[in-house]
């Protein structure tokens, strides 16, 4: 498949390895584009703030449905359903990135925890279909079963559908460990297609607005995506139970690291130079792998304070790839004010614990 200009994309299968060796879970196909320089940050920006590249990275799942027949005319129609989702990424302009640097990035909602839902369908391949009346009440039904609500006020046009979810995380909880903003991914769009294909186009497009059997056959189709393929990528947004397991281990990561970054320096001034050099090479590869998830500001890497991100952000991801968390179907979503002040309560305290000892 050609590749078009300014896109890169990236099909290689890979493994979660330890921390030393940390590759990314397989994915899908993923494209990604540099679009524009911008600046992102919930913090006050530092004087060492590098500048960050806008990244468009889109995710696509794909879903056959099974056949259906019998509905009023003894008609037979086959179906596939896609959506594609659009995530943006601040990326330091310095760095080069590939898919495996970007999946071990968080990805969370915009500042206002706003989706957008584009939905579309076609027919044979080729013809566009016409918006049938229920489809809204459709997409408005299964977001409200994800934790989503409509925004009355902000529907521009009927082709793009603006949900909400309150409570949601607007950055990475690592930027809460660190104290300073991480990379992440903004989840800001869906575009969902169904693609029908039937030797009657004109008698289904005829009985297509008015079937209920059609209409909860697209229902179905909807919900067993986003269930199966889209809802559990996004863990941070979608499960309550995920956050809550995760949140009071990560809490502790500060003081873990800092106690590390102790016995390092320990180490270094006692113990021979073969272990120092077996000490330092692992920390640059733990460096090397983490680094996409640093604080977006200039580093020495031999200094302290790197080693300390490097520490902090391995062990972060390491926890949440190895933290288990299921998504009801009737969204008990996270809530993302009681987390992160669970979080601070537990890593200031930790912190300032270290800086005293």
């Amino acid at each position: 498949m050609d590749t078009q200009p300014g896109i890169l994309e990236d099909n290689t299968p890979l493994c979660v390895d330890d921390l030393m060796g940390m590759n990314d879970l397989p994915f899908e196909k993923s494209n990604f584009n540099t679009l524009v320089n911008s600046s992102c940050s919930m913090y006050s920006q530092p004087s060492d703030l590098l500048t960050p590249n806008m990244i468009h990275r889109q995710r696509e799942s794909t879903m056959n449905a099974h056949n259906k027949a019998d509905i009023n005319s003894n008609i037979q129609f086959s179906s596939e359903i896609n959506c594609i989702q659009h995530i943006y990424y601040d990326i330091p302009s310095i760095m080069d990135v590939n898919t495996t640097d970007l999946d071990k990035l968080d990805t969370v909602l915009d500042a206002n925890g706003i989706l957008v839902i584009q939905y579309r369908e076609y027919m044979n391949g080729f013809d566009p279909l016409e918006y049938p009346q229920w489809i809204y009440s459709i997409l408005d039904t299964i977001m409200n079963k994800c934790g989503f609500t409509l925004c009355e006020s902000e529907q521009e046009d009927l082709a793009h559908r603006k949900y909400e979810m309150a409570n949601s995380f607007k950055t990475s909880p690592l930027s809460y460990i660190l104290n300073k903003s991480s990379p992440h991914g903004v989840f800001k769009e869906m575009e969902i297609t169904m693609k029908w294909a039937t030797k009657n186009p004109r008698e289904f497009h005829r009985i297509r607005s008015t079937d209920r059997m059609i209409k909860d056959y697209v229902e179905q189709t909807i919900w067993s995506l986003l269930a199966y393929k889209v809802i559990p990528k996004y863990k941070l947004i979608f499960s309550a139970v995920y956050v809550r397991k995760l949140c009071p281990i990560i809490s502790y990561l500060p003081h873990i690291s800092h106690s590390l970054c102790k016995i390092i320096r320990a180490a270094k001034e006692t113990s021979t130079t073969e272990f120092n050099n077996s000490i330092e090479t692992k920390l640059k590869r733990i460096a090397d792998n983490t680094k996409i998830m640093h604080p977006m500001t200039y580093e020495d890497m031999n200094d302290e304070s790197s080693i300390y991100n490097s520490m902090v952000s391995g062990l972060y991801y390491s926890v949440k790839n190895t933290t288990k968390g299921i998504i009801k179907q009737k969204g008990e979503t996270p809530d993302a004010l009681h987390s992160i002040n669970n979080i601070w309560s537990v890593s200031c305290s930790s912190a300032e614990m270290s800086i005293t000892e």
